[in-house]
């Protein structure tokens, strides 16, 4: 079994967020709208700009719910073909670059809390994985990724 975990970086890479943060968070990264269902047909002009310069990025910080992943389009070819009926790839628009919003379709609440470690707030949030631990059955032909 191979579990790839996509762990961002804060120290002097760009950062990006939404330009109209109000109006495309509610519609499109609200934790309502953005579950597990296809958002491609209504997912419309999307528009992303840098907040702090830095280190270009495959994978750059994305500052909206906190949930999304985005992409460079070189990253997106390198791992398209593991995301198929499992995400879904949305183009955000960039005045420099082309980025993508990962919206997951397909999720598997695969991890085994007993066994795990887990950061949590005293709201009960979690925020950080110390130590993984899976439940077996649940990751027999899957294709995932761990982001937290």
């Amino acid at each position: 079994m191979k579990v790839w975990k996509l762990e961002g970086s804060l120290g002097g890479f760009e950062e990006n967020h939404l330009s109209d943060f109000e109006k495309d968070y509610n519609k499109y990264f609200d934790e309502q709208n953005y579950k597990t269902t296809s958002i491609a047909e209504i997912w419309s002009n999307v528009k992303v700009v840098t907040l702090n310069e830095g280190k270009k990025s495959d994978c750059p910080n994305f500052w909206d719910s906190g949930e999304t992943v985005v992409l460079s389009e070189r990253a997106l070819n390198t791992v398209s073909d593991l995301m198929k009926e499992h995400a879904e790839a949305l183009p955000l628009i960039h005045p420099e670059q082309r980025y993508y919003a990962i919206h997951v379709i397909h999720a598997v609440d695969e991890i085994d809390y007993d066994r795990a470690k887990v950061r949590e707030l005293s709201t009960g949030l979690r925020v950080h994985f110390d130590k993984y631990a899976f439940i077996p059955e649940k990751l027999k032909n899957n294709i995932f990724f761990v982001s937290i």
